[in-house]
């Protein structure tokens, strides 16, 4: 789900914050596109790290893991190296016209 658009059960504060990055990226965009500055942040979905086997409310880091493999398109969850990789394309001279942009970075569609 991508919480930076859609509210979500018992997650008021975490969705909170995810709200607010979108609305100061915007914010900033406009603030600082005078001088030439882009900004740009990213929402990540599930990643592959220790935090996300934490997040099991089972405690079991397998049960997540496999839900959201199951709502993915690609049939799995990111990477490090995915984040990675928009991270430098976001950096980069090719995303030089993009600004203000909260870009999730999942295979989720809900």
């Amino acid at each position: 789900m991508l919480t930076e658009h859609t509210g979500m059960l018992m997650q008021g504060p975490y969705c909170a914050s995810k709200f607010a990055v979108r609305g100061l990226t915007q914010a900033a965009a406009l603030e600082f596109g005078k001088h030439r500055i882009t900004v740009n942040s990213y929402a990540p979905g599930a990643i592959d790290t220790p935090l996300l086997a934490q997040a099991s409310v089972t405690g079991d880091p397998t049960d997540i893991i496999n839900k959201t493999k199951e709502r993915s398109p690609l049939g799995r969850i990111g990477t490090v190296e995915d984040i990675a990789s928009l991270v430098s394309f976001l950096v980069s001279e090719e995303s030089q016209f993009i600004t203000g942009a909260c870009i999730p970075s999942n295979a989720s569609l809900t």
